[in-house]
């Protein structure tokens, strides 16, 4: 898949998001925050709508929100993922994607939530690209049944039958 943005020392999710187009488009992306004590700490995530998901980071941790110097979160890592196709079913594609780069960096960061883990940068862009690049959808069922009666169909309030006529 596409990498827009790759970096060890990251970039402001204000500057990217000014930078970047992730309008509509599926993303898989690993961010982290300016504390030192939080160096090697990522939080790795997926969204189907790249700009509104890494938006709300903006909003919550962005500098203009707080004046102190750790205010703000870096973006390390974007990459885009093939939306599912119309006439397929299953889980997208992005989902096993952030699915496998957790499982490959290990067990999360403790009293973190299951999205941070400790890991170096290296080892993260590993995780990356061992991840899954297509998946196998299957086509979506077609049926001639109707999945739902219409209004007509319904059983009738004055106690007669409704015939039903192709």
């Amino acid at each position: 898949m596409p990498v827009i943005f790759s970096s060890a020392t990251g970039m402001d999710v204000d500057d990217f998001l000014d930078k970047y187009d992730v309008r509509n488009k599926n993303i898989v992306y690993c961010i982290s925050n300016k504390l030192k004590s939080d160096r090697h700490r990522y939080k790795i995530g997926k969204s189907v709508d790249g700009h509104s998901r890494l938006q709300a980071y903006r909003r919550a941790y962005g500098k203009s929100s707080r004046t102190d110097a750790h205010a703000g979160a870096l973006v390390h890592r974007v990459e885009t993922v093939a939306p599912r196709p119309e006439h397929a079913q299953g889980p997208p594609l992005v989902d096993y994607k952030e699915k496998a780069i957790k499982q490959y960096l290990g067990p999360p960061v403790r009293f973190r939530g299951s999205e941070f883990f400790e890991a170096t940068y290296a080892k993260m862009v590993k995780a990356f690209e061992s991840a899954p690049k297509s998946v196998q959808y299957k086509d979506k069922r077609e049926t001639d049944r109707v999945p739902m009666c219409p209004k007509t169909c319904r059983k009738r309030t004055d106690g007669q039958k409704t015939e039903v006529v192709d």
